[in-house]
C-alpha cells in the first residue's frame, strides 16, 4: 500500500502525450541507518517548480491539500519516527525520483 500510489503517480504523471516510452525503475538500497525503496521515472512532466512544490507539501504540518504522497510521508513518520518519510528529487532518468526512507530499528 505504500508503493502503489507512488508507482501510480509515476505512470499517471510520467506518460508522454506524444507516446514516448515510459521507463519506471524500482530498486532498494540499504545503509547502516536505513532502508530505501527508490522509484524513478523518465517522465517529462516534472518541472523544477513542481518538484519544489511537492517538497514543500511534504514539509507542511497542516497543508490544506492531502495528496497520496503527503499521506504516505506522514504515515511513515508516525510509524517509524522523524527520520522516516519520502524524499523527492530529479531522477537521473529525467523525471521524478521518490525515495521511501525507513530507518533501521534498534533490536
Amino acid at each position: 500500500l505504500t508503493l502503489q500510489p507512488i508507482v501510480e503517480n509515476a505512470v499517471k504523471h510520467g506518460m508522454d502525450p506524444d507516446g514516448a516510452p515510459l521507463h519506471i525503475s524500482i530498486r532498494t538500497r540499504r545503509t547502516d541507518a536505513a532502508t530505501e525503496i527508490i522509484v524513478e521515472d523518465n517522465g517529462q512532466e516534472a518541472s523544477d517548480e513542481m518538484l519544489e512544490n511537492l517538497r514543500k507539501k511534504l514539509d507542511e504540518e497542516n497543508s490544506g491539500e492531502i495528496t497520496g504522497l503527503v499521506n504516505i510521508h506522514r504515515r511513515l513518520k508516525l510509524c517509524f519516527g522523524e527520520s522516516a518519510g519520502l524524499k523527492i528529487k530529479r531522477s537521473s532518468l529525467g523525471g521524478l525520483m521518490v525515495s521511501v526512507c525507513i530507518p533501521e530499528q534498534e533490536s
